[in-house]
């Protein structure tokens, strides 16, 4: 929109189909204010409140973008809606400001300077997607790449452990099975001897006997032994299985001058 009537009905078409293919290309939403003064007010507030009130950009993605021009002032803003301040920065609009805007507004070429700016801010938001899109998908591919040597690394290690320890517990095996022959071989087998009084006795160890009982005595000995402990302790079947179950608005941007 121009209020002061500088720019022609076709250089405002013209202005109007650009900012349209950056929407649709950038998915930024760019308007244009030519006012001949913000009287008295700072361009900031004016471009934040302007930006406010006719609510540019969508809600959700905040993706709205205005230049301000006061034509008279010899001032003019960007306000940048929250979500496009990672894609065009205050810097940018900045260097917009500066090198394309004021110079072409000291010549009174206004139409070229809006049109040269609106090219600019094309080329600054579609080199950032098109960064972002090379960097999500170079960081697909290397987490791919990670994913994959992550496996193998897994794999390798598991092999290599599994190596070791076989190698590692080889010799402690053999040595177990060493000693244990060895404490056989050193166990004295029980013998049945016959005592001087007539009676059988099994030597177990050297110089210690005990008296040999027949196996039909060894069993009742054993039961018996066994009925006595369970008299004594009755409720000791019942007692071990008793157990408990336990249990969009402006946000950012640039001001200059010409």
């Amino acid at each position: 929109m121009d209020s002061t009537q500088t720019l022609s009905a076709n250089e405002i078409e013209k202005l109007k189909l650009q900012n349209e293919q950056l929407y649709q290309d950038a998915n930024v939403d760019f308007k244009i204010l030519m006012i001949p003064s913000t009287q008295g007010e700072s361009i900031e507030q004016y471009a934040l409140d302007v930006f406010n009130t006719i609510k540019i950009g969508n809600e959700k993605l905040d993706n709205g973008l205005l230049l301000i021009i006061a034509k008279d002032d010899r001032k003019m803003r960007f306000e940048v809606g929250y979500g496009l301040e990672g894609d065009f920065t205050d810097i940018e609009a900045g260097r917009i400001i500066r090198y394309d805007l004021a110079p072409y507004f000291k010549q009174n070429q206004y139409y070229d300077g809006i049109q040269t700016a609106t090219d600019s801010v094309y080329s600054s938001v579609s080199s950032v997607n098109k960064d972002n899109d090379l960097s999500h998908t170079q960081n697909e591919l290397q987490s791919n790449t990670d994913v994959e040597l992550s496996l193998g690394t897994v794999i390798l290690v598991l092999i290599l452990y599994g190596i070791s320890g076989l190698i590692l517990a080889t010799p402690l095996l053999l040595l177990f099975l060493y000693f244990k022959n060895r404490n056989k071989a050193k166990t004295p087998l029980p013998e049945i001897v016959m005592g001087t009084d007539g009676q059988q006795y099994i030597r177990i160890k050297k110089n210690r006997e005990r008296p040999f009982e027949p196996y039909s005595e060894a069993k009742d000995h054993r039961e018996q032994k066994s009925s006595s402990s369970s008299t004594l302790n009755p409720h000791s079947t019942s007692s071990s299985t008793k157990r408990d179950s336990g249990g969009s608005s402006g946000g950012g941007g640039a001001s200059g001058s010409w």
